[in-house]
């Protein structure tokens, strides 16, 4: 029998091109780092991790998406040696892993001027900061658990911006979340933010929203500070049992475009506090009938009605203005804690019923007419 000498070397060439692609398509077998396969990916490569410890500090210089295959038991361990993770690349994905020991002044991990990341449901901890931003655009931080950071859980700055982070529990660190210096334009949505020294922080960081956090047991729940810090919207949060619910330190006389609507002020030592002598003016009400904010140390009457309370009847507003500093009051303090309306299966089929009979009755009415009027123009 003869052997066809260039098929056999092709098809050993496939056998190898094979062999390196799928490489790096898992880690923990063979005894490969995560490092070695990340250096053996292709651009786009999904590499999974199986469960074990990794003592490694991984840089991460093309798009790839890594992903532990066992979230409670795969452990990238930086060893005190460095940030954890650095990723310099567009497009990454860190997924289901846990994060720590980065040491010294490090990160659990490090997104350096690049954009198109996520990280999610991770748990990083036991670093300097959690997760580190620095000139980086759409970064996407979902579904962690980032605590017991010296400085801060997540730390973004530098024009930073489109920065998305939610639905994360944030507890014993400095800061929990910090937007700082020029940071601009980021989401910051239902995460628990709890035992913090400082729950979130804006500084110098404008058009931000921070929407539907609870925010609670932090010595300031939220504080933002110096005069850039303008045009940001903190609604809807559950800000609750903390010594300062709001802290302001804002050294203008200028209207900052900060507004503040929609929250749940309940049994914090010092519900808003403005540092004097500027007393900046923020606003801490949307217009009439949208409202304000409820104040669980403010009791009055709410007989009246109307943008100026002065009509006959209640409306769920109390009558007279929350006081908060010069330059800051709450026109529209509401009556009682802000819910958003959220309609019940059963209220909804209901809703759609009748919207369905009214379609019907509607389309047999015209039809009636219509009959009606063919059968007298035949007369005509």
């Amino acid at each position: 029998m003869t052997i066809n000498k260039p098929l056999v070397i092709m098809f050993i060439a496939v056998l190898l091109i094979l062999r390196l692609s799928l490489f790096p398509s898992y880690v923990g077998k063979g005894g490969y780092s995560i490092q070695e396969a990340i250096n053996a990916a292709k651009t786009g490569d999904k590499i999974f991790i199986e469960p074990g410890n990794y003592m490694e500090c991984v840089i991460i210089n093309k798009s790839i998406h890594l992903v532990g295959k066992d979230p409670f038991n795969t452990v990238i361990n930086g060893g005190g040696r460095g940030d954890t993770f650095t990723i310099l690349s567009e497009s990454v994905i860190l997924e289901s892993l846990i994060i720590k020991n980065s040491g010294g002044n490090y990160s659990g991990v490090y997104i350096n001027r690049t954009s198109n990341v996520s990280i999610v449901n991770c748990v990083v901890a036991s670093c300097y900061i959690g997760l580190k931003v620095d000139f980086s655009r759409e970064v996407y931080v979902s579904n962690c658990e980032i605590a017991n950071n010296t400085f801060a859980a997540i730390r973004v700055w530098g024009t930073s911006a489109n920065i998305t982070v939610q639905n994360c529990t944030l507890y014993n660190n400095r800061y929990g979340i910090g937007l700082f210096t020029y940071s601009q334009g980021n989401f910051v949505l239902a995460n628990n933010v709890f035992n913090n020294s400082i729950g979130i922080t804006l500084l110098n960081s404008k058009g931000n929203q921070i929407v539907k956090n609870h925010l609670f047991n932090n010595r300031y729940g939220l504080y933002l500070e110096d005069r850039l810090t303008k045009d940001n919207t903190v609604t809807k949060n559950q800000i609750v049992n903390n010594t300062y619910g709001v802290y302001l330190n804002i050294f203008s006389q200028e209207q900052t475009g900060n507004l503040f609507c929609l929250n749940n002020f309940i049994n914090n030592t010092i519900q808003v506090y403005i540092e004097p002598p500027f007393f900046a003016y923020n606003n801490w009400n949307l217009k009439y009938p949208l409202g304000g904010n409820y104040w669980s140390d403010y009791t009055c009457e709410d007989l009246k009605s109307g943008p100026y309370q002065n009509v006959t009847g209640s409306d769920g507003f109390l009558d007279k203005p929350y006081y908060i500093a010069p330059n800051n009051m709450d026109f529209y303090p509401l009556l009682s804690p802000y819910m958003e309306q959220v309609i019940r299966q059963n209220e909804r089929s209901s809703i759609e019923v009748q919207i369905a009979v009214a379609i019907v009755f509607t389309i047999v009415v015209y039809s009636v007419i219509y009959l009606m009027m063919k059968k007298r123009s035949h007369k005509h």
